[in-house]
C-alpha cells in the first residue's frame, strides 16, 4: 500500500483531492458512453455494426487521448493539476455541443448515406465519420487525464505504479456507479439530455476543484521527485532489470484484446439466460467493471512487494503471465457452470424487484472472478512500463493506447467476425486459447537465465481437456434439457444468438434467451391480425413496409392479398431470416414470394434513410422492454412513420399487453394518440393488442371486408384457421377508440426519445392490464362499423364469445382457476360452434 508518510502535506491535499475527482470523472465519462451510444443509435442505427462504429470511435479517442497527454505530461514545467482541470471542463462543455448537434448532423448523414447502398462499406465509413465528428474530440480529453495525473503522483511518491494503480481502480468504480446512476436513475428521471447536462455539471465541478487544487498547491508542482529525466537519459527506476518494450506493449495489447472479447461474449451467454433489458445489460457491464476496479487494488498489493526488487519488472511480467492462465482457467469454469443460472432463475418471479435480484445475483457470480483476475492485468503492464523509464506519464500514455487499441479490435472482431463466423463457443475457445497464449508471452519476455518450463504445463494441460471434453452447443443443449425440449438449430451472428426450439410439436424462435414467436395457435392468431387487418382496411394497398420478420407469420399474411403488390422486410438479424425457412407451414414460404424485398438492418434507420412511400407499414417488434427497442415505439418515430405514409395511409403495431405493466401499456397507445388523430385498438388474442392509426377516420365496413375475403380464398382460409374467418370475427377484436379512447388515456405521459420511459420500466413496474378491465371504458364493436347494414345478432355472437375468451384469461392469470377458465372457453365455442380457434381453446386449455 501506499506509505503516506512518504508524501508531503501539500501531496497528500493533492492525492485526496484528485483521487476524489478520477473516481467523478470516471462516473461521468461512463454515462457518456451510454447516452451516446444510445443518441447516436438513433441516427445511425442500432445494429451491432452501427454501435461498434460508435464505440470503435470512443476507444478510439481514449487511445489518441493516453498517447497525447503522455507526451505533454512529460514537459518540463507542465502544470499537470490545471491541465487536468481544464480537460474536465473541455468534456463537460464538449458533452453539451455534441448533444446540442445531434439533430442537425442525422439531416447531414442521412443526405450522405442515401447515396450508398445499405450494408456496404460506404455506410461503414459514413458512421465511422459521424462518431469522429461529435465524440473524437471529448473522447480525446478523457484519455489523456489518466496518465497526465500519473505523471503528477509520480513527483509526490517514486513508486508511480502505485498511483496507477490507484488511480486506475477509483476511475473504473467511478464507471460502476456511473453505468448503475444511468440506468436506475438519472435516464428514468431526468431523460437523454438531462442525464448529459447532470454528467457535464459532474465535469464541470471536477474542473473547477482540480484548477483550485492548482492554486492551492504552489503552482500544482508536486514536491520531492519532480525532475522528469530527459528522453536520452531514460532507464529503468530503482535498478530494475528491464524488460523489453515491444513485449510491454504486445502484452497491453492482447489483454486489452481478450478483455473486451470476454466482455462481449459473456453479456452475450447471460443474456442467453436471463433477458435483453437495458438492466440487465447495465448490471453485466457493472459487475464486469468492478471486477476490474477490484483486481486493480489487489494488483497494488503485490506491487508493493516486489517494486523494491532490482528484479521487479521480471516478477510483475511472471505474475501477469500466472494471471492470464487464471483468466482462462476462471472463463472456463464459469462457462461450465452458465446454466445454473437457469436453476436458479425458478426461484424468482421474472419481474419488478425480484427479477432485478436475480439479474444482480447472476451477472455478479459469473463475472466477478474473470474480471477481477483481467482488472489485474492494466496496472501491472503500466506498472512494468513505468519501472523501466523516469518518463512516467508517456510511458504509461503508450500502455494505456496499446491497451484499448486491444479493446477495440477485441469488441469489433469478435462481434462482428468471430461470432458469425466461428458461433459462440468455438469463438469462447479461441478467446480462452489466446489467454493461454498471452500468458506464454508473459513468461517468454521475462529475461531469466533459466526459464521453468513447468510453468507451461498446466494451462496448457488445461486448455486442452477444456476443448476435448466440453460437447458442442453445450449451453443450448443444457438449456434445452433444463426446459424439457429440443433445440433443432442454434446460430450466431453479429447482434444475436438465435434457437429453433421444440416442444410438445411447438415450434418457437428464441433470440438471445427471448422467445420471439411461435407456431402455437394464440400467437398465429395474433400475428396473422397484424399482416391482415390494417390490408383489408385499407382502400387500395399496394406498398407495405413489414418491420421485424420473426418467424414470417405477418409477412405471410401481407403477401396473400392479391392488392399487395410489393412488400419490403426489414430486420435486424439475418440468422433470423435464414430461420423463416424452417416455419415454412405458418409462413407461406414467404421468403420465395417474388413481391418480398428483405433489408437487413435497423427498422428505424431504414425509415430514416429511405424515403419510399407504403400504403400500410406494420411492425411486430421485439418485447418493447428490451434494451433499444423503445425506439420503434416513440413519439418520434411515429412521427417518421406518418413521413413515409401515402394518403389514407394505415399504420400497424404490436402492443403487447400481458408483459407489460399498465402504466406502460397505456404510454405506449398515447404515444401513437399523440401523432395520430385516428388510433384504434384490437384485441384478438387474450394478452395481445393490436394498435391501428390513421391521418384519416378508421372504419370497418363489413359488407367490403367479407367482401374481399371471399375475393381471396387464401386470405380467408389463413384468417379461419385462427377462429376469424369472416368479416363478423375480426369486428369482434375491436377494443377501444373514439372519444372512450381519449378520455381513457387523457393524463398518460409521452414516450419520446428524451424520455424512453418503456426501456427504463422500473418505476412504471406493477399489475399488467387485462383486455376485460377495458370493457367499461365504453367503446363497442359497433362504433367502428361504418355500414349500418348487417347482422346483428351474428355480431352480438362474435363479441360474447370475444368476452368470453377475455373472460377466461382473467380466471387462467389473475385468479389462477383454469377451472372457471375453462367454462368460459366452452360457452365462446357453444356460440360458435364451428369456430376452430375456440375448438383448439377448449381442447388445450393450458395452452390459452
Amino acid at each position: 500500500m501506499i506509505d503516506k508518510s512518504e508524501i508531503n502535506s501539500s501531496g497528500s491535499f493533492a492525492l485526496i483531492s484528485i483521487c476524489v475527482l478520477l473516481f467523478l470523472s470516471g462516473f461521468s465519462a461512463l454515462i457518456y458512453e451510454v447516452v451516446w451510444v444510445r443518441s447516436l443509435g438513433l441516427v445511425v442505427g442500432n445494429s451491432t455494426q452501427a454501435t461498434s462504429c460508435v464505440l470503435a470511435v470512443f476507444l478510439g479517442g481514449l487511445s489518441l487521448g493516453a498517447l497525447i497527454g503522455g507526451k505533454l505530461a512529460e514537459r518540463k514545467n507542465f502544470p499537470h493539476l490545471l491541465a487536468y482541470g481544464l480537460l474536465e471542463i473541455s468534456i463537460g462543455i464538449a458533452a453539451i455541443l455534441v448533444t446540442a448537434g445531434l439533430n442537425a448532423a442525422s439531416l447531414w448523414f442521412l443526405k450522405t448515406v442515401d447515396l450508398f447502398p445499405s450494408g456496404s462499406a460506404y455506410l461503414v465509413i459514413a458512421r465511422l465519420l459521424l462518431a469522429t465528428i461529435f465524440i473524437l474530440v471529448p473522447t480525446i480529453f478523457m484519455g489523456a487525464t489518466l496518465p497526465i495525473l500519473t505523471r503528477y503522483f509520480s513527483g509526490i511518491h517514486q513508486r508511480a505504479a502505485h498511483f496507477l494503480t490507484l488511480l486506475y481502480g477509483l476511475n473504473t468504480l467511478g464507471a460502476v456507479l456511473g453505468s448503475l446512476a444511468a440506468t436506475f436513475g438519472t435516464l428514468p428521471y431526468l431523460g437523454v439530455s438531462g442525464t448529459t447536462y447532470f454528467a457535464a455539471a459532474v465535469n464541470g465541478t471536477v474542473g473547477l476543484v482540480a484548477c483550485l487544487v492548482f492554486a492551492n498547491t504552489k503552482g500544482g508542482q508536486p514536491q520531492g521527485n519532480t525532475t522528469a529525466a530527459k528522453p536520452e537519459e531514460a532507464r529503468p527506476a530503482q535498478g530494475n532489470i528491464g524488460i523489453n518494450r515491444q513485449a510491454i506493449y504486445c502484452t497491453a495489447a492482447l489483454t486489452g484484446f481478450t478483455a473486451l472479447a470476454y466482455e462481449v461474449l459473456y453479456i452475450r451467454f447471460i443474456r442467453f439466460y436471463t433477458d435483453s433489458s437495458t438492466y440487465s445489460f447495465a448490471l453485466m457491464v457493472s459487475s464486469f467493471l468492478f471486477g476490474l476496479a477490484v483486481g486493480s487494488w489487489i494488483n497494488n498489493n503485490f506491487l508493493a512487494k516486489v517494486n523494491e526488487r532490482a528484479d521487479g519488472a521480471v516478477q510483475q511480467m511472471r505474475f501477469l503471465g500466472l494471471i492470464q492462465f487464471a483468466v482462462a482457467a476462471a472463463s472456463a469454469i464459469g462457462f461450465l457452470c452458465l446454466p445454473g443460472i437457469l436453476v436458479f432463475k425458478a426461484f424468482f418471479m421474472m419481474h419488478d424487484i425480484q427479477g432485478l435480484l436475480f439479474q444482480v445475483i447472476s451477472a455478479f457470480t459469473y463475472m466477478i472472478l474473470p474480471a477481477t483476475l483481467i482488472g489485474i492485468s492494466f496496472p501491472a503492464i503500466g506498472g512494468i512500463a513505468a519501472s523501466q523509464t523516469n518518463e512516467v506519464g508517456n510511458a504509461v500514455g503508450r500502455v494505456y493506447a496499446a491497451n484499448t487499441l486491444g479493446c477495440i479490435f477485441g469488441s469489433a472482431l469478435t462481434g462482428l467476425v468471430l461470432l458469425p463466423l466461428m458461433g459462440s463457443q468455438i469463438t469462447f475457445e479461441l478467446i480462452i486459447a489466446l489467454s493461454v497464449c498471452t500468458g506464454f508471452v508473459c513468461l517468454l519476455s521475462a529475461k531469466q537465465k533459466k526459464v521453468k518450463y513447468k510453468l507451461f504445463v498446466a494451462p496448457a494441460l488445461v486448455l486442452v481437456l477444456f476443448l476435448a471434453m466440453v460437447p458442442q452447443n453445450y449451453l443450448e443443449n443444457s438449456y434445452a434439457v433444463l426446459m424439457s425440449g429440443k433445440i433443432e438449430r442454434c446460430e450466431d451472428d453479429a447482434g444475436a444468438k438465435v434457437l429453433l426450439f421444440e416442444k410438445n410439436g411447438v415450434r418457437r424462435l428464441i433470440v438471445n434467451g427471448t422467445f420471439y414467436s411461435s407456431t402455437v395457435v394464440t400467437a398465429q392468431r395474433y400475428m396473422r391480425v397484424i399482416g391482415q387487418l390494417p390490408v383489408l382496411l385499407h382502400a387500395n394497398p399496394k406498398n407495405v413496409l413489414s418491420v421485424c420478420f420473426g418467424i414470417g407469420t405477418t409477412s405471410g399474411s401481407i403477401v396473400k392479398h392479391p392488392d399487395v403488390e410489393r412488400l419490403d422486410i426489414v430486420e435486424l438479424s439475418p440468422t433470423v431470416i435464414k430461420f423463416g425457412q424452417y416455419f415454412k407451414p405458418t409462413n407461406g414460404d414467404v421468403l420465395s414470394n417474388p413481391k418480398q424485398s428483405v433489408h437487413i438492418e435497423d427498422g428505424r434507420n431504414y425509415l430514416l434513410r429511405k424515403e419510399n412511400k407504403y400504403d400500410v407499414i406494420s411492425f411486430e417488434a421485439p418485447p418493447p422492454c428490451d434494451a433499444g427497442v423503445v425506439s420503434l415505439y416513440s413519439k418520434e418515430f411515429y412521427e417518421l412513420c406518418k413521413s413515409r405514409l401515402n394518403a389514407g395511409g394505415l399504420i400497424c403495431q404490436w402492443m403487447p399487453m400481458e408483459t407489460e405493466s399498465a402504466p406502460l401499456w397505456k404510454m405506449m397507445i398515447k404515444t401513437m394518440m399523440v401523432v395520430f388523430p385516428y388510433v384504434t385498438v384490437w384485441n384478438p388474442d387474450s394478452g395481445e393488442a393490436i394498435a391501428i392509426a390513421s391521418m384519416e377516420p378508421i372504419k370497418f365496413d363489413i359488407n367490403k371486408v367479407q367482401a374481399k375475403l371471399d375475393q381471396s380464398p387464401q386470405v380467408q382460409a389463413s384468417l379461419a384457421e385462427v377462429g376469424l374467418g369472416n368479416a363478423y370475427a375480426l369486428a369482434s377484436t375491436f377494443l377501444i377508440g373514439g372519444e372512450p379512447m381519449t378520455k381513457y388515456f387523457a393524463d398518460t405521459p409521452v414516450i419520446t426519445d428524451d424520455h424512453p420511459y418503456l426501456e427504463f420500466y422500473l418505476p412504471f413496474s406493477g399489475k399488467s392490464l387485462c383486455a376485460k378491465d377495458l370493457d367499461s371504458v365504453g367503446s363497442k364493436p359497433s362504433d367502428i362499423l361504418s355500414n349500418k347494414q348487417y347482422d346483428l345478432e351474428l355480431l352480438d355472437k362474435n363479441v360474447q364469445a370475444i368476452k368470453y375468451m377475455r373472460s377466461a384469461a382473467q380466471a387462467l392469470s389473475i385468479e389462477n382457476k383454469p377451472d372457471k377458465a375453462h367454462s368460459y372457453l366452452e360457452k365462446a365455442l357453444a356460440l360458435l360452434p364451428d369456430n376452430k380457434f375456440f375448438q383448439w381453446a377448449v381442447a388445450h386449455p393450458k395452452q390459452h
